[in-house]
């Protein structure tokens, strides 16, 4: 019954990716791409070639954060290097379908480098869920400005940011009934002030949605000749699709739904020129995880000694 479920999910999941990929190239036959004068299409390539640099750079914030969500899983230090090398070679994968690969390849390159398994196995669970937190704030954060329903957005969203960290202890035993596999690497006895410096290492996700959402947004400047709506309007959008993409079973690095939702949601505020720039930010993100992979070559892979960090672990009762 399992693996049916997963199966239907899967299937239901690729059936939306072909849905939103036949949208989005819907989209770009509608368009007179000789109404565009060549100097638009000379600064977004420039904007697409600046930002995938500094794409490439943001996501080491994403490595920083594995780093110590590896350290409050089982209280090992892993060099900071090591961690940058793993994960910026690893991300790559997730171009590959299925969706998991880049999470798969982190779990074989940190085995062969002396990463215990509940380490490697609870980084990637909170990983999901930390990244899953913060798009889903970001995205109730702006959506105010999307609907006009301030209110009835931001009582929820103070509620969530409040409650999140109470609840923590209740989440990770849900993953841990909902995951089999992570029962026999069970975490040790935590206290309460360590689930808040887990919640607060959620939020060092932040620089990596807020700089994507700029790129995003500088792209709808040069698209739009200055007519871009707001940042704030764009990163509730660009959070909220990200987090779509991230969620659906079998879109590969997001492709397909993360595009069309961009289309979707801020078509009314830039009309036409947002389909050029979702595609522009398509081949962004794109260059910019091969950056971040030429950058992880600097950082070389190799057994590394760990030091021990339990300062979050209490001991058992």
């Amino acid at each position: 019954m399992p693996r049916l479920k997963a199966s239907t999910a899967k299937l239901v999941g690729l059936l939306l990716v072909f849905i939103c990929l036949g949208f989005v190239v819907q989209q770009l036959l509608g368009l007179d791409l000789q109404q565009i004068p060549s100097e638009r299409w000379f600064d977004l390539s420039l904007v697409v070639l600046v930002g995938a640099l500094l794409y490439g750079l943001v996501s080491l914030s994403l490595s920083y954060t594995w780093r110590h969500l590896l350290s409050w899983s089982d209280g090992t230090r892993a060099p900071a290097g090591l961690c940058h090398g793993i994960y910026g070679r690893s991300q790559l994968g997730k171009y590959l379908p299925g969706n998991i690969f880049s999470i798969a390849g982190r779990h074989v390159l940190g085995r062969r480098s002396g990463m215990g398994d509940r380490a490697l196995l609870w980084a990637a669970a909170l990983e999901i869920l930390g990244m899953a937190f913060i798009a889903a704030l970001l995205f109730a954060f702006g959506a105010a400005d999307l609907g006009g329903t301030s209110q009835l957005v931001e009582v929820p969203l103070l509620a969530m940011a409040l409650v999140v960290p109470l609840v923590l202890p209740w989440i990770m035993r849900a993953v841990l009934q909902r995951m089999p596999k992570l029962q026999p690497y069970g975490l040790p006895a935590r206290g309460f002030g360590a689930y808040l410096r887990l919640y607060g290492t959620f939020f060092l996700y932040l620089p990596f949605f807020l700089c994507t959402a700029a790129l995003l947004w500088w792209l709808l400047h040069e698209a739009t000749d200055g007519q871009a709506p707001s940042f704030l309007i764009v990163l509730s959008v660009s959070a909220g699709a990200w987090l779509a993409g991230f969620v659906t079973p079998g879109a590969s690095g997001g492709i397909g739904v993360r595009d069309a939702l961009l289309i979707l949601a801020l078509k009314p505020f830039a009309g036409d020129a947002i389909v050029f720039a979702a595609l522009a930010y398509r081949l962004l993100t794109i260059l910019g995880d091969i950056v971040y992979f030429l950058v992880a070559l600097a950082f070389p892979i190799e057994a590394a000694s760990m030091t021990d960090d339990t300062r979050d672990t209490e001991p058992s009762r």
